[in-house]
């Protein structure tokens, strides 16, 4: 009975993490770091790929808008003019329910864009913060993605 439920869990986790993703070419192109085009700096959202928390997904928003569903192991790439933005991840349960009842909650980042430049940010699920990682860190991140978020435009 166990091995059962086991393999349905399993089952529910591979399907739930498949649907409407980039395109491949999509995806090599943003693995390629294009330099953004001019008026524009191009933003990172990484999240690791971990085994606990890898069934739920958060929406992203970018400047209140969504733009995206991370996964475990999910990269998200946009281009943005100049200038400070909002992050948030919603749909974050914190890891200890016991402090909020259980509620939903919204957390919220600004990054700042460069033009003609990438800029790389974290998102870590587990504490729900997002934090600016070094152009190298984001780069192998990026790479070791198993794929890129699905847009929600």
């Amino acid at each position: 009975m166990i091995r059962k439920c086991a393999l349905i869990i399993c089952a529910l986790m591979m399907t739930t993490g498949c649907v409407s993703r980039m395109n491949a070419a999509d995806t090599e192109h943003a693995r390629s770091f294009p330099a953004p085009a001019a008026g524009q700096g191009g933003l990172y959202i990484i999240r690791e790929s971990h085994l606990l928390g890898s069934y739920k997904s958060v929406d992203l928003y970018i400047d209140n808008q969504k733009a995206a569903r991370l996964g475990s192991g999910d990269f998200y790439y946009t281009t943005l003019p100049p200038g400070s933005h909002s992050l948030m991840a919603s749909e974050f349960q914190l890891a200890n329910a016991v402090l909020t009842g259980g509620n939903t909650q919204s957390l919220f980042f600004r990054v700042k864009t460069e033009e003609n430049k990438n800029k790389f940010v974290e998102y870590n699920y587990f504490n729900g913060t997002f934090s600016i990682l070094p152009e190298e860190d984001g780069k192998k991140m990026v790479l070791d993605s198993d794929r890129v978020a699905e847009e929600r435009n």
